[in-house]
């Protein structure tokens, strides 16, 4: 009876550590498991209507991947989220092909509009729109996607775009101007207008106002990113300035931008005891 007892309490005893071993290596791949992309392509028949290019997550179900899921639905439009349920390629092929339709509807009732139409005017109509989203940014701490974007509806000139989302890893959380603080202090003025007066590259004498469509007072900081080593404000065509001057920037290292990060935004960039020491 006691070799039976004692041969019961061994095994109890292995079944027990063998429940702990399975737990322990089970949170431990959960915290392994690294988001994974794969870059899908779609380009209409004519090679130039609509071209779609997207990293996109291929192992979903998280947080962050279901905010990435839900930000390229936004961006890309025409049912795509509803089809990454099945296949991420055939969700963007499918985006593509949704896209390219509505494009020539819109064509066609441009066209409807004239009596005629002469062979002079068929340039008018070959119009294109195009949009790039790739991942630029990938640490420990964040995801950053900039979608670049071409759109041309027969005017004068293309419209081109380009911007930043930037994802908290920990939350899946999409990073805005939230993370700033202290940004209307002269100190944090004077930098910014200095960052963009590189951008427009500026010469001695000149104002930044000179290149502003918009009153100076009146330029907020807009569209903030994080890259690997830096943090970017962007602008949009005419948003502050001429289109002639393309998408205006304001670029900081780090180090700069850090007196103007709120706790969280440090987070991004340093570590939880750096981060505490500062509290």
């Amino acid at each position: 009876m006691k070799q039976l007892s004692l041969y019961l309490l061994g095994l109890l005893m292995i079944v027990s550590c063998g429940d702990k071993r399975h737990t322990s290596d089970s949170d431990e791949d959960e915290d392994e498991v690294e988001l994974q992309f794969k870059q899908f392509a779609y380009t209409s028949p004519d090679s130039s209507m609509v071209v779609l290019k997207a990293e996109v997550p291929v192992n979903g179900g998280s947080p962050l991947a279901d905010s990435i899921i839900h930000y390229l639905d936004e961006t890309l439009a025409f049912g795509f989220a509803e089809f990454y349920e099945d296949n991420a390629k055939t969700a963007l092929q499918k985006a593509g092909e949704a896209r390219l339709d509505s494009l020539q509807k819109e064509i066609n009732e441009t066209r409807a509009e004239f009596d005629t139409i002469t062979e002079e005017m068929e340039w008018t109509f070959k119009w294109e729109d195009s949009k790039d989203i790739s991942v630029i940014a990938n640490t420990d701490r964040y995801i950053t996607y900039v979608e670049n974007g071409y759109d041309y509806r027969g005017g004068a000139h293309p419209y081109h775009w380009s911007y930043g989302t930037t994802f908290d890893k920990k939350t899946g959380q999409r990073i805005d101007a939230s993370v700033l603080t202290h940004t209307d202090t002269p100190s944090f003025k004077e930098m910014f207008h200095t960052s963009l007066g590189k951008y427009f590259e500026m010469q001695p004498g000149e104002s930044l106002s000179d290149y502003l469509l918009i009153d100076i007072d009146d330029l907020k900081p807009s569209n903030v990113y994080f890259t690997e080593d830096k943090v970017i404000f962007q602008y949009q065509p005419y948003e502050i300035s001429y289109y002639a001057a393309g998408a205006p920037c304001a670029t900081f290292t780090f180090k700069e931008i850090k007196p103007y990060l709120t706790k969280k935004g440090l987070r991004l960039i340093e570590t939880e005891e750096e981060v505490d020491d500062e509290d």
